[in-house]
C-alpha cells in the first residue's frame, strides 16, 4: 500500500514539475541554457486585447498620387513642346467629364504644328496618355489628355505599397514587439502597436506626410 502511494506521489510530482517547466516561457524569456534546449524560450506574445497599445487606421491618398504623377507628365510634355518650337497657349491640369465621372486631365491648347504634337504623344515617353475628343477652332487645337486606366490603377497600387513600406520603416523606430501593419479594404492601412503607450508620438511620426520633389529652376 505504502509502495503504491509512493509511486503515485512521484508521478504526480513529475507531472507538476513538467507543467511548471512548460509555463516558464510565458513568464520569462531568460531560461537556463540546458532548459532552453528542451523547451521554447520566447514569451507568448500578447496583443492589444491583453496588454493595450495603439490602434491607428490611416487612409492613403490614391487620387493625390495620380495627380502628382500627371503633373510630372505635364511638366515633361511642356518641355518637349517648347524644345520642338510648338506654340503652346495653355498646358495645365484640370478636371473633365469621362463617362459621367470627373477625372484629372492635361488640358493642352496650341496653334498649328498638330503633326509634331501627334508624333510626340505617340512616342514611348507619352504612351500612357489617351486623347479625349480633340477639337480645332480658328487654327487653335484643344487636346484633353487622360491617363490610361491601367496606368492609373498601377499608380494607385504603387502609392499603397510605398505607404506600407514607409510605415513599416517608421514603426521599426519604436522597437515594438510584433506590430501588425495590414491593408484594410482598398485604401486604408491598419496599424496595431501592442504595449506602446504614447499614441500622440505614434500619430506624429507615422501620420506625417512625406513628399520629395525635384524641380528645374529657370534662371
Amino acid at each position: 500500500m505504502l509502495k503504491s502511494l509512493r509511486w503515485k506521489f512521484i508521478i504526480y510530482a513529475a507531472i507538476t514539475l513538467f507543467a511548471i517547466l512548460l509555463l516558464l516561457p510565458t513568464v520569462t524569456s531568460k531560461l537556463p541554457k540546458w532548459l532552453s534546449k528542451v523547451i521554447p524560450s520566447e514569451e507568448i506574445h500578447r496583443g492589444l486585447d491583453l496588454q493595450g497599445g495603439v490602434y491607428l487606421l490611416l487612409g492613403v491618398e490614391e487620387d493625390k498620387a495620380v495627380e502628382n504623377y500627371l503633373e510630372q507628365i505635364r511638366s515633361s510634355l511642356a518641355d518637349n513642346l517648347r524644345q520642338q518650337g510648338v506654340p503652346v497657349g495653355k498646358i495645365e491640369i484640370g478636371k473633365i467629364d469621362v463617362k459621367g465621372e470627373k477625372q484629372e486631365a492635361i488640358l493642352l491648347e496650341f496653334s498649328g504644328a498638330k503633326e509634331k504634337v501627334d508624333n510626340l504623344l505617340s512616342s514611348r515617353d507619352f504612351s500612357m496618355l489617351k486623347q479625349m475628343q480633340p477639337s480645332e477652332e480658328r487654327g487653335i487645337w484643344k487636346f484633353q489628355l487622360v491617363l490610361d486606366s491601367r496606368i492609373t490603377e498601377s499608380t494607385k497600387k504603387d502609392a499603397i505599397d510605398r505607404a506600407l513600406e514607409i510605415i513599416r520603416n517608421r514603426v521599426d523606430q519604436f522597437g515594438v514587439s510584433e506590430p501588425e501593419i495590414t491593408l484594410q479594404g482598398m485604401d486604408q492601412i491598419l496599424i496595431q502597436l501592442p504595449g506602446f503607450s504614447d499614441p500622440q508620438r505614434a500619430i506624429k511620426l507615422i501620420g506625417q506626410t512625406a513628399l520629395l520633389e525635384f524641380k528645374l529652376v529657370d534662371e
